[in-house]
C-alpha cells in the first residue's frame, strides 16, 4: 500500500514475495525525520494498523536508508 501525504512525502507498507514480514517506511526530505529515524507519518499509519497485524510489521527508518 502507498500513501502520499499533504507535503508530498510517500509512506509505503511493503511485503517481499514469499515473506511473512511487512516493512513500513516513509520517503521524504531528510529534515522531517527525527533522530531515531521515525517521523509523524509512520506513527499515523502505525496507529491505524490492527493490533494483531503490528507484530508482523518492521519500521524501516530514514526512508530505507541506513545512516
Amino acid at each position: 500500500m502507498m500513501w502520499v501525504t499533504d507535503t508530498r512525502d510517500v509512506v509505503m507498507l511493503l511485503r517481499k514475495p514469499r515473506s511473512k514480514w511487512y516493512a513500513l517506511t516513509c520517503i521524504g526530505p531528510k529534515k522531517h525525520y527525527r533522530k531515531d529515524g521515525s517521523c509523524k507519518h509512520i506513527e499515523e499509519i502505525w496507529e491505524c494498523l490492527k493490533p494483531e497485524a503490528r507484530p508482523r510489521v518492521k519500521i524501516d527508518p530514514w526512508g530505507g536508508r541506513r545512516g
